[in-house]
Formats: C-alpha cells, structure tokens, sequence
C-alpha cells in the first residue's frame, strides 16, 4: 500500500512531467543473460539469504517516460541492510551516475526514522522474508539476524536498480529527505509532500527533471 507522501510524488510526475507506472519483469534467465547473475547471488549471501536460489521479484514498478524512470524512497528504504546492497560493487560498474555516498549517508543518518515505522506487522518480518532471509529477532533487535523485511525490501531495492539498467532505464532515486529551497528557506521534500499543496508541483516537477542533468 503506498503511503501519502508517494502518492502525491507520483501524481505530480505523471502531472508534470508525463510520468506513467510500468511494469518490468525479471527472470533467472535475463539475469544470467545480463551476466549478472554471479554477482547478485554474492550479494545475496553477504546480505544474509539463506535459501538455495535467490528472491526474484517478477513484476517491479516503475513510473517512466523516454527512457527515463524515477522512484522516491521512504524512510522505510534507509537502514544498514540498503547500506549494504549500496556497497556493492554493482553500483559502480554499472550505475555510477547514482549518487550511492548521498544515498548512503541517508541509510546511516535516518535509521531511527526507518525503525519508528518499521517494526509493526510484515515491516519487521513476513513469511516471504524469512523464507529467503530467515527468522527475525525481536522488532528493535538488530543482533544476529535482525529484520528479514528489512533485508527483502533492501534486495528489492537493488532488483529495481538491476531491473531498470538491464532494460536500460535512466533510474532517478529521489529522497523524501533531499533539501530544497522553498520560499526561502531549505525544506526537505517530503514536507512539500506532505502539504500535497498543488502550486509546488511544478517546482518539485523540475527539481526532478534536473537531477537527468
């Protein structure tokens, strides 16, 4: 279910920029015909998959237009597991245009705001996420194996990134914590969000559109 501050961004996209919802479907064999296959199953481990076979999620969406797509991250997307993936060497290989230092300073510094929202029902833990990830700890806990939810939404995340550049995607991550200036003062964007307040669409349209730049 998309929370508010998504819903507003993405209405605004599709409002001001042409933006539209797409569907990319991933398999074992594109994967492995991207060469990636290796790579992402070395992830996987280092990030705590215990399964024999690692999660890949069929349908991952995106909003795009032109080539372009563009997601924005809650807070619900920064924490030491999305840290981790960032590490990756895949990210520099393959998409050094994306700013990993900015995104993982985000995972550091904003945890607290993740586990304020991450520990009730199918956020801290899910039957998916512990078939691929293990049993949890208690919500909080982060000793031993921590939050299987967590770490699925952060493979997820990466899956997105392989997704997007596989079917060549110019992929913008946007943060609900990027800084703009806003009547004056340095706002984070998902105050603007919040508000929902319909004249910011247009400034908020063409920050975006300038982070392609």
């Amino acid at each position: 279910m998309m929370d508010r501050v998504s819903k507003v961004f993405y209405q605004w996209m599709e409002q001001e920029l042409l933006f539209r919802p797409e569907q990319l479907h991933l398999t074992e064999a594109l994967l492995r015909k991207w060469k990636v296959y290796d790579q992402l199953e070395a992830i996987y481990l280092e990030l705590g998959g215990q399964s024999k076979r690692i999660f890949i999620p069929k349908n991952i969406t995106v909003w795009t237009a032109n080539r372009r797509a563009v997601l924005i991250d809650s807070p619900l997307d920064y924490n030491r597991y999305r840290l981790q993936t960032f590490r990756a060497d895949w990210y520099a290989e393959k998409m050094p245009e994306m700013d990993v230092k900015a995104l993982g300073r985000f995972c550091r510094n904003k945890e607290k705001e993740c586990l304020k929202m991450g520990i009730g029902p199918n956020l801290w833990t899910s039957k998916v996420a512990e078939d691929y990830f293990g049993k949890p700890e208690a919500p909080g806990d982060f000793f031993e194996n921590g939050a299987p939810a967590w770490r699925l939404r952060a493979w997820n995340s990466l899956m997105t990134d392989v997704a997007c550049h596989g079917f060549f995607y110019n992929l913008q991550r946007v943060s609900i914590y990027k800084t703009i200036m806003h009547q004056g003062k340095l706002r984070p964007l998902q105050e603007l969000l919040l508000a929902g307040k319909p004249e910011d669409a247009e400034k908020v349209g063409k920050i975006v559109l300038a982070g392609w730049k």
